[in-house]
């Protein structure tokens, strides 16, 4: 970031985790309700077909796209519930299986991620990164 003079790092599809960057510089998109839905090893394909189970076994409607700041150096969990910036229900009813649920899933990203990407890049959504604040939306 410091060599190209960056602000703002967004990962779209990112799967590792990220360190020694300000958590208020880094956002990540990915499929799946916060929660048990995150996290290590919970990406891509491996949320849907969970969230497929879940759904199959009457205990969830949706699935869902978060987008939030990267929580570096708080721990070692990826995703664990700070600087959530938008969280979106996808429902799920329809599905036939988890590719159903990736496609409906991808096509939410596509719609809100440009969007909700360029209000952080304007500084309309900004986190200061401390653990237990939340995100700031500017009106």
């Amino acid at each position: 970031m410091q060599k190209y003079g960056l602000k703002k790092l967004l990962c779209s599809g990112w799967i590792k985790q990220v360190y020694g960057l300000k958590a208020s510089e880094v956002v990540s998109i990915h499929p799946g309700p916060h929660g048990k839905y995150g996290g290590d090893k919970m990406h891509g394909n491996h949320v849907h077909e969970e969230i497929w189970k879940d759904y199959f076994d009457g205990k969830i409607v949706s699935s869902a796209v978060t987008m939030n700041f990267i929580q570096s150096g708080f721990d070692d969990k990826m995703d664990n519930g700070e600087g959530i910036i938008i969280q979106v229900p996808v429902l799920l009813e329809g599905c036939k299986n988890p590719s159903d649920i990736k496609k409906r899933v991808n096509a939410m990203e596509h719609k809100i991620q440009w969007q909700v990407s360029q209000y952080i890049i304007d500084g309309e959504i900004t986190w200061s990164g401390v653990k237990g604040e939340p995100v700031q939306f500017e009106e």
